[in-house]
């Protein structure tokens, strides 16, 4: 029905066998609610030679389906306008992140450092989300970050709370990332946070932000459990979430600023229902929590 069931992250390494991977695949499959029986198809798009014949071997063993490989010569239906396709491998064809090479701690420094001296009279804040840019925040890396003059904290969106203890452990402010986990990262010691979400339902989070601060951390915590129910259901389109979050704030009376921009993926049939649904939720919370 062209609905994605589940996207999986998992580290390379060349060493593990083709029973490894079955078991990763059949789990993963599992948590979706399939069977390896469920799928029909497999295609395999790699830049990683040395895990390939493990990782075909256990696609073939544990799903019973011979993979097509993308690679020169292979029929995508896509019609390359040039004279010999082959000679330019299958990137041509599947794209991969702008950033896709493991980049040294130094590297790294070098490229915030860089960024924060072409503004040196505004005030850098690390952005850390390794679940999703691949390259993670350490205590070394930001004693290193933090003797550059405008540098002053972090967003810390990694998911252990701990993080935020360790990255103030090395005096810089912290702002809380994940928005379902806001209470916590104030706990914590986060000075406060910055959130996607926070646009459709700034009442609520202002709520929880006043009640953790008076040290009400129950009422707090029922504001939150709403907040992430609300996410949940937010993030069950089939849209990227930030159409979901024009559309809501569309429905909550702000002007009509239209969807996202590609490659995000726009509100598709049944969403608009589900953001209904969510403002209706998000009016309903606020009349219980914040008047």
């Amino acid at each position: 029905d062209g609905r994605i069931a589940g996207t999986y992250r998992i580290t390379t390494k060349a060493n593990h066998t083709s029973d490894e991977y079955g078991l990763m695949i059949t789990q993963f499959l599992a948590l979706s609610g399939y069977k390896p029986a469920d799928v029909d198809d497999v295609i395999i798009s790699s830049l990683v030679p040395k895990v390939m014949h493990s990782f075909r071997a256990s696609i073939v063993k544990f799903l019973d389906i011979d993979p097509m490989i993308v690679g020169p010569g292979i029929k995508t239906g896509l019609n390359i306008r040039m004279d010999n396709p082959q000679n330019m491998g299958a990137d041509c064809i599947a794209a991969i992140p702008p950033i896709y090479f493991h980049l040294p701690d130094r590297a790294v420094a070098k490229y915030w450092s860089d960024i924060a001296s072409a503004a040196p009279n505004t005030d850098f804040i690390i952005y850390n989300i390794p679940q999703l840019a691949g390259t993670g925040l350490n205590s070394s890396l930001l004693r290193t970050m933090l003797s550059v003059p405008n540098v002053i904290g972090v967003k810390n969106s990694s998911m252990p709370i701990q993080d935020i203890e360790m990255w103030r452990d090395e005096g810089a402010i912290v702002f809380n990332g994940p928005d379902e986990q806001l209470l916590s990262g104030l706990a914590a010691g986060a000075v406060g946070g910055i959130g996607g979400t926070y646009a459709v339902m700034p009442e609520l989070y202002e709520r929880i932000y006043a009640l953790v601060r008076a040290g009400d951390i129950i009422p707090a915590r029922a504001i939150q459990d709403a907040c992430c129910h609300i996410i949940y259901k937010m993030c069950s389109g089939q849209g990227n979430m930030y159409a979901m979050i024009k559309e809501i704030l569309r429905l909550r009376g702000a002007p009509d600023i239209g969807s996202v921009r590609a490659p995000l993926y726009p509100l598709q049939s049944g969403d608009e229902v589900i953001a209904a649904a969510c403002a209706a939720d998000i009016d309903a919370a606020i009349a219980k929590f914040c008047e």
